[in-house]
């Protein structure tokens, strides 16, 4: 929680600090997606926190925008008027086959 949060708060936060950390030898990241490595160093792996939360800042505002834009080639519902009522026929036309010799 940040000191600014009510008390009562049961929100959590995930903080930038203390993500990086280092695993045989490697270096990697936590994010709510899950661990992203590996790095050959702790200063390469910082500087990809920023570029991956800047990737999913971007992702997220191209988002919104897609949603927000109304597309013109968008199908839009269509208006149906009743038919009222449908004629009934009782003696169907009837066909005739009719065969030619040449």
């Amino acid at each position: 929680m940040r000191k600014t949060d009510p008390k009562d708060s049961s929100k959590r936060y995930f903080r930038a600090s203390g993500r990086t950390f280092q695993m045989n030898g490697a270096w990697y990241f936590t994010s709510r997606e899950g661990d992203v490595g590996p790095f050959a160093t702790q200063k390469q792996a910082d500087i990809e926190i920023r570029r991956y939360v800047t990737d999913q800042q971007a992702l997220c505002d191209f988002q919104r925008k897609r949603e927000a834009r109304i597309d013109p080639l968008a199908p839009r519902p269509v208006k149906r008027e009743p038919i009222g009522e449908i004629p009934v026929l009782n003696d169907p036309p009837s066909l005739t086959l009719v065969l030619q010799e040449d």
